[in-house]
């Protein structure tokens, strides 16, 4: 009796090359799905691509078919004009005008040709600040000298009357030349033409200790103001009065720009 004897070294062989043989196969399914969606996805494409490119054709057609019609209804008025009795000056003007409605409207639809539908435009948004120069008018050594100020240039021709007289204030102060006012609430103005009224509280002359002093400080406020171009004289006002005088100069006139005092 034969007996046959199961070779484990060969049947282990067989099942290892098995084995391997499925993860590949494995591998292989696997990639070809890859494969599969990479060409169902490049096919998608391609028809986008088609449907635009063809939508394009489209419109580029359309455009050409209204520029067909465009000419043929020009040509057609001609047509008529002509088939009419007319004389040659009018003949001509027809056809200077025909021309020209055709010539504008091809121009104009070939500069269309290929521009994007929407166009954004970017906007300067800087802002030029503009600069003006004031000149402040202020006793020194028992005569007016001047100081140049540069300051940005307000817009209306009021807050320009209100920056030149706050300056102005704001250096006597800091001279010890008039006591410390607050300018916001104690001193008032308003302008009649040429004319500003300047209304002053009678402290600011508290420390003037004679004619020359307060001569000198009265011209600091009126050379200061005339600078401005919309100021020709200054009228001053005392607590809201029109008074005669402080304590030595007389106040009852106007006063102009003076250089010598």
């Amino acid at each position: 009796m034969i007996k046959f004897v199961k070779n484990d070294k060969e049947t282990e062989e067989k099942e290892v090359n098995l084995r391997i043989f499925s993860g590949q196969d494995e591998n292989i399914k696997l990639y070809d799905e890859v494969m599969d969606n990479k060409k169902a996805e490049e096919s998608k494409k391609e028809n986008l691509k088609y449907k635009f490119e063809k939508k394009e054709k489209q419109e580029k057609n359309n455009k050409k078919e209204v520029v067909k019609e465009y000419v043929e209804l020009v040509l057609g008025n001609i047509k008529k004009f002509f088939s009419k009795e007319k004389n040659g000056t009018i003949k001509i003007v027809g056809i200077l005008w025909g021309i020209t409605l055709l010539s504008g409207y091809l121009y104009f639809n070939s500069l269309n040709e290929g521009l994007p539908k929407t166009v954004f435009e970017r906007k300067d948004i800087t802002k030029v600040v503009e600069k003006q120069k004031l000149y402040v008018f202020y006793p020194d050594n028992g005569q007016l000298v001047s100081e140049e100020i540069e300051t940005v240039k307000p817009i209306m021709e009021n807050d320009i009357i209100k920056e030149t007289l706050y300056k102005n204030i704001e250096k006597l102060k800091n001279l010890k030349l008039i006591p410390n006012i607050n300018e916001k609430t104690e001193v008032f103005y308003y302008r009649v033409d040429s004319t500003l009224y300047l209304d002053l509280p009678e402290k600011i002359f508290s420390n003037v200790k004679n004619p020359k002093e307060e001569l000198l400080l009265i011209y600091s406020f009126v050379n200061t103001l005339t600078n401005l171009d919309s100021v020709e004289e200054v009228k001053i006002l005392i607590n809201g009065i029109d008074v005669d005088k402080v304590k030595y100069s007389n106040l009852k006139g106007k006063f102009k720009y003076r250089k010598d005092i």
